[in-house]
């Protein structure tokens, strides 16, 4: 008897099951010396009632095991990203265009020890520029998810931004309306 409930769910799912269910108790239904006193259109009546109630009841089933199921399979809460100087430490990919002006990107790497180093691609024209730039960071954070990040370039002027947190691997300039995307290694 499981091989056949096996089968029946294997080749035609929830539909099988439930045809293999309705067949089987009809076919014991149908043997009750009640249906002998029964008209066509009563037994039919009978027949379309307890065809509903028998798929009402395996669609609550599965509905059921469907909740519990993503209740015991859930994803674990995701801890709250908190504006720290650890978060913040690594590798951030920046890619900005103003329109008909310049367009480019950042690829900075942001170390532990405060420094940070990277390049800067700039297309003008359709001609590129590419640029190494290294200095100092400093981190500060203004709330739980915003901070503010001030670089002092070696060769230009320093430069401040205030960023949130979008998520683990995103944060926004609020000042400029731009994001910084973490480049996983």
């Amino acid at each position: 008897m499981e091989k056949i409930w096996k089968s029946a769910f294997a080749v035609a799912g929830i539909g099988g099951v439930a045809f293999f269910v309705f067949y089987l108790l009809n076919k014991q239904l149908l043997t009750m010396p009640v249906f002998e006193r029964l008209t066509p259109t009563q037994t039919f009546a009978v027949m379309m009632t307890f065809l509903v109630l028998v798929f009402g009841s395996l669609v609550a089933g599965v509905m059921a095991w469907l909740r519990k199921s993503a209740v015991q399979t859930g994803l674990p809460a995701r801890p709250a990203l908190v504006a720290t100087r650890d978060f913040f430490v690594g590798r951030w990919e920046v890619q900005q265009k103003i329109p008909g002006v310049v367009e480019g990107g950042t690829y900075t790497d942001y170390f532990e020890n405060g420094m940070f180093a990277g390049h800067e691609d700039q297309f003008v024209d359709g001609q590129g520029r590419r640029s190494p730039i290294k200095g100092t960071w400093t981190f500060t954070a203004l709330s739980k998810d915003e901070f503010s990040l001030t670089l002092n370039y070696d060769n230009r002027s320093p430069w401040q931004g205030i960023f949130r947190i979008v998520d683990s691997n995103r944060i926004h300039n609020i000042d400029i309306n731009y994001d910084a995307v973490r480049v996983v290694r």
